[in-house]
This record gives C-alpha cells, sequence and structure tokens, in this order.
C-alpha cells in the first residue's frame, strides 16, 4: 500500500553500496557532514524521519541508555565508518568527504572539484 512505501525510505549508498560499486566500478564517492547534533535536530524537526529511519535501520531505542537520539547520533557515526571502510577496501573507489557548514565550503569544492571559487555558494552550504 502507499502507507507502507511511505515508512519507508531509499538509501542506496547504504543499503545497496555493494551494488553500486558492480554497477559503477570506478565511482567516485562524495559523502557530505556536518555537525551530528544538528543533523539530529533536523531529523527530530522534519516529519516522521526518525522514526523512519529508526525503523528501516531496524534499531530497537530500549538498546540505547540515551533512547532514539543515542541511537540516531550512533548511526551517523557508524555510517560514516562504514562508507570510509568500504573506500578503504575498495581503492578503485575515490571517497571525497567535504563538511558543508564551514565557512570555507566554497574553496574546498573548488580545490576539489575544480573552477573558480566563485562557481561554488559563498560560505557554509545550507
Amino acid at each position: 500500500s502507499m502507507e507502507d512505501v511511505h515508512k519507508h525510505i531509499f538509501l542506496p549508498e547504504h543499503f545497496h553500496i555493494h551494488d553500486l560499486s558492480q554497477q559503477y566500478p570506478q565511482a567516485t564517492m562524495l559523502m557530505t557532514h556536518r555537525p551530528k547534533n544538528k543533523w539530529l535536530q533536523d531529523i527530530n524537526r522534519f516529519f516522521d524521519l526518525k522514526a523512519r529511519l529508526l525503523t528501516q535501520f531496524q534499531i530497537n531505542v530500549t538498546d540505547y541508555p540515551g533512547g532514539a537520539d543515542q541511537a540516531l547520533l550512533d548511526l551517523y557515526d557508524n555510517h560514516t565508518q562504514e562508507m570510509r571502510q568500504f573506500a578503504k577496501q575498495n581503492p578503485n573507489h575515490a571517497l571525497i568527504e567535504i563538511e558543508v557548514e564551514q565557512d570555507d565550503t566554497a574553496q574546498q569544492m573548488a580545490t576539489i572539484f575544480g573552477g573558480d571559487i566563485s562557481c561554488w555558494p559563498d560560505g557554509p552550504l545550507q
């Protein structure tokens, strides 16, 4: 049903990384970062995203002394480490990491991807 469809989140970079790697063996992986507490604030504000993430990752919040928020912060850290580990084990994939809320984000983007710094937004990406 449509109700069931809206309970799930499609996260191919997590759940289908090996399939993507087979289909695109030389792909560059781009992982964006932001302060995880700000990420969590947005997760908590965005409709039912918190519940959908907990469901999709089959997280039992009673396993976490800090409850759902701690579970999601751990998810954030674990996902980051898993992506780094995947890239390390698959050196044919370059992993580019960008801090999107730093003042020098535009400089980071210009340095990594080329082009004039004016091609990228000034300040943190929002």
